[in-house]
C-alpha cells in the first residue's frame, strides 16, 4: 500500500473517530449535513475508481 493511499484511509478513519466521539454534540441537522457530504464523497470515489478502471489503471 503506498504512503498516499495510507494517508487517506487513515485520515477517514480519523474523521470517523472525530465524529463517533462527538456525536453527542451534534443534532440530528449537523449529523444530516454530515451524512449528505460523506455521500458525496463516496459517490465521487465510486466515478474515480470506474474511471481508473476504465483507463486500466
Amino acid at each position: 500500500m503506498n504512503r498516499l493511499k495510507k494517508d487517506f484511509i487513515l485520515a477517514i478513519d480519523n474523521l470517523k473517530i472525530d465524529i463517533l466521539t462527538n456525536s453527542d454534540n451534534l443534532n440530528s441537522y449537523e449529523l444530516g449535513n454530515i451524512k449528505k457530504h460523506a455521500g458525496d464523497l463516496y459517490e465521487t470515489l465510486v466515478w474515480l475508481q470506474y474511471a481508473a478502471e476504465e483507463a486500466g489503471r
